[in-house]
């Protein structure tokens, strides 16, 4: 991302800020802030557990880009160019395992089309303040006020749904960067995301040492300078 897009922050707490310095890791950000130590304590961390990346753009102006750790821009991507206040890397299907029409979702607002696709945001690019504000303000309400024990519904929602449902009550288009069929056949360099094929790697020590193995190479050629010094403890 540095490379070639820009500055860029880890949001993090102190426990994580200090396994960084531990891994010798620091100098891949420009900066480190410890924002999440202040996580409303009634948000429960087992069920809310992608919650940091919310409450870590609480204090982000926008224009803004928010990256998961699993996720790598390889490329420029020239977000000066956008013609979207918002654009994301990919919509999601309306599984109704995953996004049900039910409560504590249906009586949450009554204003929000249940028809809209959610936004995979594992990367997204935002330049609306008042739209932030929102989607900050309904998913803190949401996640503080659940009682749900579900450990991917309440968060995929908080996330990924109400992202949505935001941007359509207030009626700003969502663009996206890729699809999921090009991500998943390997059409899209620009992009690589791990999802949920991260515990299939932890299952299946061999295709893990491949999959970490093409990383290093891309790495290698890409980052010459500085790959040593990142990859030694991989």
């Amino acid at each position: 991302w540095r490379k070639y897009n820009g500055e860029i922050t880890l949001v993090t707490d102190s426990a994580g800020k200090d396994y960084i310095y531990s891994e010798g890791l620091e100098t891949v950000w420009n900066s480190i802030t410890t924002e999440l130590d202040d996580i409303p304590p009634d948000v429960n961390p087992q069920v809310f557990w992608a919650a940091g990346k919310i409450y870590g753009l609480k204090n982000i102006k926008t224009p803004v880009v928010s990256i998961d750790t699993d996720f790598i821009v390889w490329k420029p991507l020239e977000l000066e160019k956008l013609k979207s206040d918002i654009c994301v890397i990919h919509r999601e299907t309306l599984n109704r395992d995953i996004y049900p029409d039910v409560k504590p979702y249906t009586d949450f607002d009554d204003s929000f089309s249940w028809e809209i696709l959610p936004c995979n945001t594992a990367f997204f690019y935002v330049n609306n303040s008042l739209f932030l504000k929102e989607y900050l303000s309904y998913a803190d309400r949401f996640m503080r006020a659940c009682r749900e024990e579900d450990c991917l519904k309440p968060m995929v929602f908080a996330e990924q749904r109400l992202f949505s449902m935001i941007a359509e009550k207030m009626k700003i288009h969502i663009d996206t960067f890729s699809s999921v069929e090009n991500l998943m056949n390997g059409d899209d360099d620009r992009f690589t995301h791990l999802w949920g094929y991260k515990s299939h790697l932890r299952k299946n020590p061999g295709e893990k040492d491949e999959f970490t193995e093409r990383l290093r190479n891309r790495l290698r050629k890409e980052f010459p300078d500085s790959f040593g010094k990142y990859t030694e403890r991989i």
